[in-house]
């Protein structure tokens, strides 16, 4: 009895502060709130009212594209360099530029790998009888070579050789749309988690059959983040060391980001303690705003 005869007082006033600050609020039960904050003791926030949600916006991974990309081949055949074709891509958007001697061999704009790699055949004469050819060699190895040495060399001739190597980078495209809101509102930093998903072909070099393609029908995953306003994720070097690209890449991921809106009240300590008869408790002791919270969601 005496514990509510000391909160009488603060709960008349309460009321009529809180009732003063809500005459817009049709559904929110005062006596509820007026409880909940004495029983939580010096401040308490919370919310009196909400609506649905105001605005929803939804970013997901669109597609997979080759943003840069090179190759490049060179092939000599009785010491006469008979093929020399470079192709570049600069950018997912731009046209690739080529310089060409012979065909077109190593254009791997759509046929993605990442290699690099030489095979040549070389005749090595008789020191003792320079007129006469001792034996000969096929090497072959993981990387750009130009057999310049045997060319200048007065005791080798180069039968054929070949050289060659790509590069490829990828993009992951996003797309962004909003409903039922300011195209800022929910512009704000954040990132999803975007699965990339492919298969590819290992590479082998032997002397008798060169550069062999081997299936690898181990799906590969790479994850990446992406922000949640709609940007690009560039430059994207997916394929290891001698891998060509098999099948995909394929990018899957989402987020909707929905905000909600509510209404809240802060209530002063002043408000919720006991106060002797004839103390002043100060200002406004109820705060009532609007806030906006945001739901995430993301997927794959």
């Amino acid at each position: 009895m005496k514990n509510q005869r000391i909160l009488k007082w603060p709960i008349v006033i309460l009321m009529l502060v809180i009732t003063s600050n809500l005459s817009s609020l049709h559904a929110v039960t005062v006596s509820g709130l007026i409880e909940k904050a004495i029983y939580d003791g010096i401040k308490y926030l919370t919310n009196i009212g909400n609506e649905e949600f105001d605005a929803v916006g939804k970013a997901e991974a669109a597609g997979m594209v080759i943003d840069t990309s090179e190759s490049h081949q060179k092939v000599w055949y009785s010491e006469e360099l008979m093929e020399d074709h470079q192709t570049i891509k600069n950018g997912w958007r731009s046209d690739p530029i080529s310089t060409n001697k012979g065909e077109a061999t190593t254009d791997h704009r759509y046929y993605p790998a990442n290699f690099e790699y030489y095979d040549l055949k070389v005749y090595f004469k008789d020191p003792n009888n320079p007129g006469q050819w001792l034996y000969h060699r096929n090497m072959v190895g993981e990387r750009w070579y130009e057999p310049d040495f045997y060319l200048q060399h007065h005791m080798s001739y180069v039968i054929w050789a070949t050289t060659k190597k790509s590069h490829t980078k990828f993009r992951v495209l996003s797309r962004y749309s909003m409903e039922d809101g300011p195209d800022d509102r929910l512009r704000e930093p954040g990132k999803y988690r975007v699965e990339i998903k492919f298969k590819v072909y290992r590479l082998n070099y032997t002397e008798k059959e060169g550069m062999v393609r081997i299936p690898d029908d181990e799906p590969l995953t790479v994850s990446k983040k992406l922000s949640s306003i709609a940007d690009d994720n560039a430059q994207l070097t997916l394929l290891g060391s001698q891998q060509w690209m098999m099948e995909g890449p394929n990018a899957y991921g989402s987020i909707v980001r929905s905000w909600e809106k509510h209404r809240e009240a802060t209530v002063h300590s002043s408000m919720v303690q006991p106060v002797p008869v004839g103390v002043p408790t100060g200002g406004a002791p109820v705060t009532i705003r609007e806030v906006y919270r945001i739901k995430e969601t993301t997927g794959n």
